[in-house]
């Protein structure tokens, strides 16, 4: 989640923000600004993406993905149809050294007994605020933030909950950290001791092991 400043705004001309926290660092005391010049019948619209630190491969994406996003909106405006959410990765756009590298999806699945479907959905939909985008006899889909899905399987053959805390963990970023906490404890979940004291790990119900951050956080000291 990005959050923003309103420096300027002036209806149907201009807009121009600030970006006061974001899960990407680099954007942070960036701005943006969005400018309508009409032109006859048509408007131009002027769009600009200032302050980054260096000219790197962040900044490099940034712009790639933002050309994508005007066009969506072009699109949209003259047919009624965008293009918003699109199903690409687009650091494979980047030219050279960027060639071939790959990154996580949106999809991720989780096996766990039949007798945890209850919990398992009042959990993610009523605790974590996740919508359920599809269910079937045997599965679950929840969605978990803007773009990313976790599909639960039911299977009495399931790894135990012992066995999945030494499985993949997962990480949840939230713009409300003390009230989701306190919302998972007071469901009766345990907060995990691990030896990351900065944060708070927690395993949910069918076994999946979380870290909650906040949104704004910085995590790159923990990547390099």
């Amino acid at each position: 989640m990005t959050r923003v400043a309103v420096d300027a705004q002036e209806p149907g001309r201009r807009v121009e923000w600030t970006v006061t926290s974001s899960f990407h660092s680099q954007w942070r005391g960036t701005t943006i600004a969005f400018e309508l010049q009409p032109e006859g019948c048509e408007t131009i619209v002027a769009f600009a993406h200032r302050g980054f630190a260096a000219p790197d491969d962040h900044f490099a994406l940034v712009n790639t993905g933002w050309a994508y996003y005007l066009v969506s909106l072009k699109q949209y405006l003259e047919t009624g149809r965008g293009g918003p959410s699109p199903d690409v990765d687009f650091s494979r756009m980047l030219a050279g050294r960027q060639a071939g590298r790959v990154s996580l999806g949106r999809n991720s699945k989780l096996t766990v007994r039949p007798q945890e479907r209850g919990q398992i959905n009042t959990f993610y939909c009523e605790v974590l605020g996740c919508e359920r985008t599809k269910t079937s006899p045997g599965a679950d889909v929840f969605q978990v933030g803007a773009d990313f899905f976790l599909g639960v399987i039911y299977d009495d053959e399931a790894l135990t909950v012992e066995q999945c805390a030494k499985a993949i963990w997962l990480e949840l970023r939230t713009d409300r950290l003390q009230e989701t906490r306190q919302r998972i404890l007071d469901f009766g979940i345990q907060e995990i001791i691990y030896r990351d004291r900065e944060h708070f790990y927690f395993q949910a119900p069918g076994g999946q092991v979380f870290r909650l951050i906040d949104v704004a956080e910085d995590m790159t000291k923990w990547q390099r």
